[in-house]
Formats: structure tokens, sequence, C-alpha cells
């Protein structure tokens, strides 16, 4: 899967990179921070795979726009480490809650 091969590029564990709006460049970008935000608020570890899953779905269009559309390795190093990062961020929702790299083509 995408999100999470780029994701290992932001291999930032300490998140010393923190995503800032201000370097959105595209509707894309903003649209997939709105949908992870919004998918956030609803896991926490310990929730199930079914809650997880209903609430990644809002997350499908807005990646599938973002790679559609927004080049992640920018030359322009603001810009690559916060795509990094939102693709991080996104990469880790799961954590507690289901191993994705275990499934095939993750």
């Amino acid at each position: 899967m995408r999100v999470l091969d780029l994701g290992i590029e932001a291999n930032y564990s300490d998140f010393r990179f923190k995503i800032d709006e201000t370097y959105f460049e595209v509707e894309e970008e903003k649209a997939l921070w709105d949908a992870y935000k919004q998918t956030a608020a609803l896991l926490h570890e310990g929730v199930g795979v079914d809650v997880f899953f209903e609430a990644s779905l809002k997350l499908v269009d807005p990646l599938e726009a973002f790679f559609d559309k927004v080049f992640v390795m920018a030359e322009d190093e603001r810009l690559r480490n916060n795509r990094l990062v939102l693709l991080k961020s996104v990469a880790t929702l799961p954590k507690g809650i289901a191993e994705l790299s275990m499934l095939p083509g993750f």
C-alpha cells in the first residue's frame, strides 16, 4: 500500500515534524488532512476492527485523490516532509487496532 510504503519514508518516530496546514498547496492535501482528523477522532486503542473499518472508509476517496494529484516527494523539503508526515499519520491510524502490514498488498 502506498500509504505504508511512503509512510516509512517519514520514519520520524518522535514526530518532530508536525503537519503545517500553511504548506498545503492543493485541495487534496487539505481534504486528506480533514478526513484523517475526522477518522482519528473516532479511533482509540482497543476499539473494534469493525469500528476502525467503518471510520476508515472516510479516507478512501481523499487518499485516492491525494495520490492522483499530489507529488509526495517534492523538491521543497518542507512540502515533502509535510506530505510524508501526513501519510505517516494516516498509516498509524490502525495502531493498536489492526496490523494492516500483514495483509497482501499492504
